[in-house]
């Protein structure tokens, strides 16, 4: 993160992490370049996570909550 800001990657560069993507625990957490460490102990993320950074990680903002809905709507059809 510092090294990215220091060569001039702005700060508030949007970033999203995402914990355990395409399973039914998948959890997207959402931020900036200058709050990724802040984020990641704040949300105490986990691996395996992928980080994304750049004005993609805004994208697709609307779908997090559908992604949430969807693994509580898997969880249920488990048990």
């Amino acid at each position: 993160m510092n090294r990215l800001i220091a060569r001039g990657r702005a700060a508030d560069t949007p970033v999203v992490i995402i914990e355990r993507g395409t399973t039914a625990a998948q959890r997207v957490i959402r931020g900036s370049l200058g709050q990724l460490i802040m984020l990641a102990e704040a949300h105490k993320a986990v691996v395996p996570a992928m980080l994304i950074i750049g004005e993609v990680a805004s994208f697709g903002q609307e779908q997090t909550h559908r992604t949430e809905d969807w693994g509580q709507k898997n969880k249920r059809t488990e048990q």
